[in-house]
């Protein structure tokens, strides 16, 4: 499944730099459509990715405390569309609109699909096909479709910008790079690329993975949780029921959990020869959620994000980090997110090349293959 989708980006990061952040989520997309429909994009301009993209748009402002005044004042959900201030009102009916639309198609093109024997394989073929009926009024089979749209929903920006802050990250810090790139020449060599079957002998860039989830988690805020029972943390009464939103963000940089907090060591991840690594795993720290509600997409994530590092570490150089002004960026400027709820790096712009002869003659093959 990623293997296709990270190959195919290959060629297109040669051929045109320029786009890198569409080419990453066009990459990303296609993983998640296929893993949960079986679907695969026509181009980067398909119309189900730019409604995906406006639905995660949306949603990333809404989930934010306090973002339209009728999160302070409820009553306002009963005055007419036309009044002003009621705008909230009309993007909640078109967002309603496209997510049932972006769920729900997809959804019923797979069952066209398994009735007429041609579905190939994916989460919602293999779910229902196990489960022996497509009846949308039942339990089980909306749970399938509710699933699988919460996949494709929010799989897609969250990783693509996870890749995005990697690129970022390897860029600013050369030596990184080049450590990783040892790694896997000792242990992949010049003419294949990395598989899953290396990961265990590639721990520097699973090291790179967890530091880019640390430095910049994508998520700063943990979805609001209630406590079950009344608790007293750190001087501060909790009493049950309480709503609480966990500072993912100011966790994963504190300084008494993570030396140089704002800086990019993989180091923090490299184990030891018992296994033992010196900082904390980020992702039993918050990246990924916690409790019952952790994020359900984490292994297909991590191990896209895996695939992704190993594959572009293995043939291309990022060197030359800088604003879309072409202004040289630090870590510092870098850092700063942009977005709200979900957020992603600030624009920027790299060079990208090939890192040997027989990298480039492996890209273009993978081009006409």
């Amino acid at each position: 499944l990623q293997y296709s989708a990270v190959k195919r980006l290959l060629p297109s990061l040669v051929d045109s730099p320029e786009k890198l952040r569409k080419h990453v989520r066009h990459m990303v997309a296609n993983i998640v459509l296929d893993f949960a429909y079986g679907y695969q994009l026509e181009n980067e301009d398909d119309p189900l990715l730019k409604i995906l993209d406006d639905n995660i748009n949306v949603f990333a402002i809404a989930v934010k405390p306090g973002a339209f005044l009728v999160d302070h004042f409820p009553f306002l959900r009963h005055i007419p569309d036309w009044l002003p201030g009621a705008g909230f009102k009309k993007l909640a009916a078109e967002t309603k609109a496209r997510m049932y639309y972006s769920r729900d198609e997809p959804f019923r093109k797979v069952k066209a699909k398994l009735r007429a024997g041609e579905a190939k394989p994916s989460f919602v073929a293999n779910s229902l096909s196990e489960l022996g009926k497509d009846d949308e009024s039942d339990e089980d089979v909306d749970t399938i479709k509710r699933v699988a749209g919460a996949i494709s929903g929010a799989g897609t920006d969250t990783t693509a910008s996870t890749i995005m802050a990697f690129i970022l990250a390897i860029a600013l810090n050369p030596e990184v790079m080049r450590k990783a790139q040892q790694e896997l020449d000792k242990v992949v060599g010049p003419n294949r690329l990395p598989e899953f079957a290396d990961l265990p002998a590639l721990p520097y860039i699973d090291a790179i993975l967890k530091e880019t989830l640390r430095w910049f988690p994508v998520v700063p805020s943990a979805l609001p949780h209630a406590t079950i029972a009344d608790d007293f943390y750190e001087g501060y009464a909790i009493p049950a029921g309480s709503i609480v939103i966990v500072n993912t963000w100011k966790i994963l940089h504190d300084p008494n959990i993570y030396l140089q907090p704002y800086g990019f060591r993989p180091e923090r991840f490299a184990p030891d020869k018992q296994g033992v690594t010196p900082e904390r795993d980020p992702t039993a720290t918050g990246n990924f959620g916690y409790g019952r509600r952790m994020c359900a997409g984490k292994n297909l994530a991590q191990a896209t994000v895996w695939l992704t590092i190993s594959t572009l570490l293995s043939v291309y150089e990022f060197t030359n980090a800088r604003d879309l002004d072409g202004k040289k960026l630090d870590s510092g400027r870098a850092i700063q997110p942009v977005g709200g709820a979900i957020c992603r790096p600030m624009d920027y712009i790299v060079d990208i090349t090939p890192r040997s002869k027989e990298a480039e003659a492996l890209i273009r093959q993978l081009e006409y293959s």
